[in-house]
């Protein structure tokens, strides 16, 4: 915390050497009442000053928050602790914080006004503490927190005030998921291998007759009629999907030809977090590669997907996405993806397909 004197007009040091010196004046002359006045209000600076240099640091405060994370056009409610520990009160204690900018996440006024700075009046009495309710709406992806905190507090004469300046290391870190897309039901856009177009459910097809089991009342295309005609009693077919089980989806925000970033980022990656939500509850295993990456991590991958709980794994990632991050050429990471991805799996590509068209990876949204 950094304490500095929110310097006025009445407080600066050139206006209080003239009182003095005017006090000096009147005192000589014996202007009684001026030098009253004067030496009064002196003597309540000097009141002020001390007074602030003591409770100053006996003011504390807490963030809380009982939700981890949120998404793009959520509203949330967080709370500041405010403690005054010291013996006296504090009145018009103001408090301010101010978002990084209106595209990350702003406050919700009590008029329900946006604004990206939030500021807030309390009296406190001695050794006490007061909750203030804070309303927030998210309005970006990533990591956000305030890009200022500070604490203004001022003498019971308002003649000075201090300008608590706080560290941002304690700031509170808001992760702001995606917003949620729902794919009721998906098609593909293209087919990289060759130049064809198709219009068809990828799970079509997906079983495959291993056997026969007894006949548990499924319906008549189910029935193995050639292996009932030999055992003499109804059995049914047993089927194991062959496609559709393993998926690696692969995000790629990087163009074809000369290296750029394409500006429909955020659109990729909703529709590659609702593709990875649908798979998931169509009981499919998937992995999930992104075309960025990290000096410590490498290329961003997020494996073992098989239940809705691991999704928010892929929510989580995407939070750490941004323009100033490190990116492949289109081709490099889709060489790192053959090299690494699971043998079985089926590829479905969001975003830029690579050049390769003999592979027979599937671009769903190009």
């Amino acid at each position: 915390m950094r304490a500095e004197v929110d310097q006025s007009f009445v407080s600066s040091p050139h206006f209080l050497l003239f009182v003095f010196i005017l006090f000096l004046i009147t005192s000589f002359f014996e202007f009684s009442i001026l030098s009253f006045l004067l030496a009064l209000f002196l003597v309540l600076m000097a009141i002020g000053r001390v007074y602030l240099h003591y409770v100053h640091t006996k003011i504390r405060w807490e963030f809380k928050r009982y939700t981890l994370a949120s998404s793009v056009g959520d509203e949330e409610e967080f709370y500041i602790e405010l403690a005054n520990d010291s013996l006296f009160p504090i009145y018009r204690m103001q408090l301010m914080m101010e978002s990084e900018n209106d595209q990350s996440f702003v406050f919700l006024q009590s008029d329900e006004r946006e604004s990206t700075v939030h500021k807030v009046v309390v009296d406190l009495p001695p050794r006490s503490k007061k909750t203030i309710p804070v309303r927030m709406r998210a309005k970006g992806r990533g990591l956000h927190t305030w890009s200022n905190f500070e604490i203004i507090v001022a003498d019971p004469f308002t003649l000075l005030s201090y300008r608590l300046e706080y560290a941002s290391e304690g700031f509170p870190v808001f992760e702001i998921y995606p917003p949620f897309q729902s794919l009721n039901k998906l098609h593909f856009r293209s087919v990289v291998s060759g130049h064809q177009s198709s219009h068809y459910s990828f799970y079509k097809d997906e079983l495959s007759i291993i056997g026969t089991k007894d006949y548990e009342n499924e319906s008549f295309r189910h029935i193995h009629w050639l292996a009932t005609a030999k055992e003499n009693k109804i059995v049914a077919k047993k089927y194991e999907k062959v496609q559709g089980n393993v998926y690696s989806v692969l995000l790629n925000f990087v163009g074809n030809g000369n290296f750029f970033i394409r500006k429909d980022m955020e659109s990729l990656i909703e529709y590659s977090v609702a593709l990875c939500s649908l798979l998931i509850k169509e009981g499919c295993h998937i992995e999930f590669y992104v075309n960025y990456a990290s000096h410590k991590n490498g290329i961003l991958k997020v494996e073992n997907l098989s239940n809705m709980q691991q999704i928010k794994k892929v929510y989580k990632a995407t939070t750490f996405i941004h323009t100033n991050g490190t990116f492949l050429s289109t081709n490099h990471f889709f060489d790192h993806v053959k090299r690494d991805k699971n043998p079985q799996s089926s590829v479905l590509i969001v975003g830029t397909a690579p050049d390769d068209k003999k592979t027979n990876w599937i671009q769903v949204k190009g």
